[in-house]
């Protein structure tokens, strides 16, 4: 026998040990996740690369029941139309059924103001589950991998992620499943050129515009000098940090029956419990998530928690601290317009602006400040509690510099501000008088003079900590 019909036999050998492994490793990983039975009717996410091919080769010679499912994002011109070509000849020779759908992906994206990456995410899930449910499927399969996870837990890590964004991409969520999770991107690659699989390789992966791509491409070759069997070992970490997520899941349920309870469609934080568990910042994020307020704010809340009278903002709610409790609303239009400001107040944060207070005594040391968005004013003359509220129809005060008393109205027209602003404008209100229209002017009558020995200075800024959605990948 010649040298190179004993290679070719080595090879034949080689490449059936390879497909049997996967195909072996492809039933284990379904029994021990517990993705789909034999019985369900499966439809595919395919692109025409080589992971959407190699997923439906398997099921193909596994005999499962499934058909084609293919996004024409209409991003890549001629040789979108070219994928879409290719995959109509994959159902043909698989004998299965083929959806196809085209997009307008740069209107969606501009429309909704986000990224091309996000627009396509959701226009093909959207669709996806339109089908399932009109057409009766099961399942929705993707050919996500271990590379895919490796690189979703990378671009969460950077961007700032917590716990729920470590755990990578789930083998299931809802209707969607990802049964190639256990195989790498070698090992597809692998498979394919052992089976004689064709595909169609997407140009756009090999641009590093796109995060993911940066990190596919650049970062993660760097990584595996150290560790050459990364996707295993983030795989591995990935399962660990999802039932680690799955017991928190638990706990905070458990804690959330003591502190968190509801009246009269208002909910309500028992703040004194709260701070006596472990991690009372992290608590209170996962507590108030549901109703749209981030890390960020958590932890100034739980730093303010004696502050009563302090709002916060989500899109959709409001949060009151209110001596040893937090009062959740949904928000509507002027809530909580009005703020009662006790002395010992150090801040007060509003929708627009956060406002810090402190008391300093004057001496050969004391600097005044001219800044409008800072006012400095005489401690005796305030009367406590100060009232800050919005401007109203008929409010004047004696802006600084001048003899006589101006309506507020006014004092706006000769400023020019556009009227979308004039509705945001705040008075802080001492005893029934203006004291400062906040971030523009304080009050003659207010101001510090020779004879004052305490000054009382409040700084203005636009608040930036309104909460932001978030998104799995």
């Amino acid at each position: 026998m010649s040298v190179r019909v004993c290679r070719k036999i080595i090879f034949m050998k080689i490449y059936t040990c390879v497909s049997l492994n996967m195909l072996e490793e492809f039933d284990k990983y379904n029994t021990e996740k517990s993705l789909f039975r034999a019985k369900d009717k499966i439809l595919v996410a395919v692109s025409g690369g080589i992971d959407s091919v190699v997923l439906c080769d398997v099921l193909y010679k596994k005999k499962y029941t499934f058909d084609v499912a293919h996004c024409n994002f209409g991003l890549r011109g001629e040789e979108s139309d070219g994928d879409e070509s290719f995959v109509r000849e994959l159902c043909q020779k698989w004998g299965v059924k083929l959806f196809v759908k085209h997009f307008d992906t740069k209107s969606y994206s501009a429309e909704k103001k986000i990224s091309i990456q996000m627009a396509a995410r959701e226009l093909r899930y959207a669709w996806f589950e339109e089908i399932r449910k009109q057409e009766g499927y099961d399942y929705i399969a993707t050919a996500h991998h271990a590379n895919d996870v490796l690189e979703t837990m990378f671009l969460n890590l950077i961007k700032g992620t917590g716990i729920s964004g470590l755990h990578g991409i789930r083998a299931r969520i809802g209707s969607v499943i990802r049964p190639l999770l256990f195989a790498t991107k070698e090992d597809i690659i692998t498979y394919a050129i052992a089976n004689g699989l064709q595909w169609r390789e997407d140009s756009s992966n090999l641009e590093n515009k796109y995060q993911r791509n940066l990190i596919r491409n650049q970062i993660i070759p760097w990584i595996k000098k150290i560790n050459a069997n990364i996707e295993q070992t983030i795989s591995t970490t990935a399962e660990k940090i999802s039932a680690e997520e799955n017991l928190l899941e638990q706990k905070v349920g458990e804690i959330k029956q003591e502190i968190l309870y509801t009246e009269e469609e208002h909910w309500y934080i028992d703040s004194d419990k709260l701070l006596q568990q472990a991690e009372p910042v992290y608590l209170l994020f996962r507590l108030l998530l549901p109703f749209g307020f981030n890390y960020h704010q958590a932890k100034d809340m739980v730093n303010t928690h004696h502050t009563s009278g302090t709002c916060y903002y989500s899109a959709s709610h409001l949060l009151i601290i209110d001596r040893n409790r937090f009062i959740v609303k949904e928000r509507k239009e002027d809530s909580c317009a009005v703020f009662i400001m006790q002395e010992e107040f150090k801040e007060v944060r509003s929708e627009h602006f956060v406002i810090n207070a402190c008391v300093s005594t004057i001496d050969d040391k004391f600097e005044l400040i001219r800044k409008k968005e800072v006012a400095m004013l005489d401690r005796d003359k305030l009367n406590f509690p100060l009232i800050l509220r919005p401007w109203k129809k008929g409010d004047y005060f004696y802006p600084l510099g001048m003899k006589g008393k101006k309506k507020i109205s006014d004092f706006l027209i000769d400023l020019r501000m556009p009227l979308s602003e004039k509705n945001s404008v705040y008075v802080l209100e001492s005893g029934g008088d203006i004291a400062w229209v906040v971030g523009l002017r304080i009050d003659e009558r207010f101001k510090i003079s020779d004879s004052t020995k305490t000054c009382y200075m409040l700084k203005w800024k636009k608040n930036s900590s309104i909460a932001k959605s978030v998104y799995e990948v």
